[in-house]
């Protein structure tokens, strides 16, 4: 059994907001179309270069400062993971509701500081796609509606997959 009731229900792999509908209701679907994208920018990742010579003073759980380059607002987010020696790090900052993807910022651990400005990047985000070939029944969302994990997105109504759950 895939997504809802044979793939007749899809739904989100993450809680976040639609950003995109791919489908309206009536449009025809087949197996592996996209449906919707979903992003989680509740939290939302900066990645930043330090000298690896700071990287030792760096671990994952510390706290940061950032200071958005567009208006100077300093943030306060944690150290979520590092590349080799830490030298990039990936510091989750809560979103205010201002950070959108791609804005640039500068952070500082302790005492060290970043080499240079690092972008914003959503925590995480999905696709949600039909596993069923037939005919969108309904929408259940809007583009910037919020969605929780699992929840489901809209229906599809499939002849095909009726079938095969009677036989």
């Amino acid at each position: 059994v895939v997504d809802g009731v044979d793939g007749l229900e899809p739904k989100s792999k993450i809680a976040g907001r639609v950003t995109k509908l791919y489908v309206r209701s009536g449009d025809e679907v087949q197996a592996g179309s996209p449906l919707a994208d979903i992003i989680d920018n509740d939290t939302m990742v900066l990645k930043v270069n330090f000298h690896q010579a700071n990287a030792a003073a760096i671990a994952i759980g510390s706290h940061a400062i950032v200071t958005m380059n567009s208006n100077g607002e300093k943030l306060y987010g944690t150290v979520g993971t590092g590349g080799a020696l830490l030298r990039q790090v990936e510091i989750e900052v809560s979103n205010p509701g201002g950070i959108a993807e791609g804005a640039m910022a500068t952070a500082a651990v302790g005492s060290c500081s970043c080499a240079e400005s690092g972008s914003f990047s959503p925590r995480s985000s999905s696709t949600v796609y039909a596993s069923v070939n037939g005919t969108i029944a309904s929408v259940y969302l809007s583009e910037g509606d919020k969605v929780g994990r699992d929840q489901a997105i809209m229906s599809i109504s499939s002849d095909s997959a009726r079938r095969q759950i009677q036989s």
